[in-house]
């Protein structure tokens, strides 16, 4: 917020190493050049659901962002 950012993906964009493109449902979020699929994206520690809109994510509604860089990361869900 300290930057002027309102949305969820534009302070996102800030972050070196991560790529955004597209908008919408469509919008797609990759880590260090690696693959949508290989980029696991949670919310609220669910995996995002189809069609959920994450530039509609206001960062008011955001407490926090982990980024977890590494060549294995385990999730169980």
């Amino acid at each position: 917020a300290r930057h002027g950012d309102t949305r969820l993906t534009d302070a996102l964009r800030r972050v070196p190493g991560i790529g955004i493109s597209g908008t919408g449902a469509d919008l797609s979020i990759r880590l260090d050049g690696m693959s949508q699929e290989q980029t696991l994206v949670l919310l609220n520690g669910e995996r995002v659901p189809p069609g959920q809109v994450l530039e509609a994510l206001g960062l008011g509604m955001v407490e926090r962002i982990e980024i977890v860089r590494g060549a294995h990361v385990q999730w169980s869900g």
